[in-house]
């Protein structure tokens, strides 16, 4: 038996005109809230593993002297400390893994909210098509927020 081939990049980019509430929580909310699911669990491994080992490493390098091991094991675990702690200041481990994990969180609440209509959703609408386009205005508007907050922290000076 065959698997079918994975689904092309833009498979979720559709090209009609309007589309249903129903596609456009698959298509948009629900593969959003998986891409940004797993870039914040990928940011926090990678955030996790830098810290941890910086930290023993770093930790480990006054014991290594008082013990009177050869010199170069300590500079070697130093210069592996500094590169750990100047890639998290490079790559922003730690910011990316808080910005994706926070997005996904509020697309699910978004869509919660949209789907039992409280909130906003129970607020302001007064009726089904209503709801839907103060759910896609809300959610687009979260999209494009953590978007700009991406590329601001990919672009500003390391302090």
């Amino acid at each position: 038996m065959t698997t079918p081939p994975p689904d092309p990049p833009n498979a979720h980019i559709k090209p009609q005109l309007t589309i249903s509430s129903e596609e456009y929580m698959k298509d948009r909310v629900i593969y959003k809230m998986d891409r940004y699911t797993r870039k914040s669990e990928q940011y926090k491994f990678w955030y996790q593993l830098t810290s941890v080992t910086a930290i023993i490493f770093s930790a480990s390098v006054p014991v290594l002297i008082n013990l009177g091991v050869h010199a170069l094991v300590p500079t070697i675990l130093s210069l592996v400390v500094s590169i750990l702690v100047s890639l998290e200041k490079l790559f922003h481990f730690r910011e990316h893994w808080c910005n994706y994990d926070a997005i996904a969180a509020f697309l699910r609440s978004e869509q919660v909210q949209y789907q039992t209509l409280s909130g906003a959703y129970k607020e302001k609408a007064t009726s089904p098509n209503e709801a839907f386009q103060l759910f896609v205005k809300n959610i687009e508007e979260g999209i494009k927020d953590e978007r700009n907050d991406t590329i601001e922290m990919r672009t500003r000076e390391t302090e």
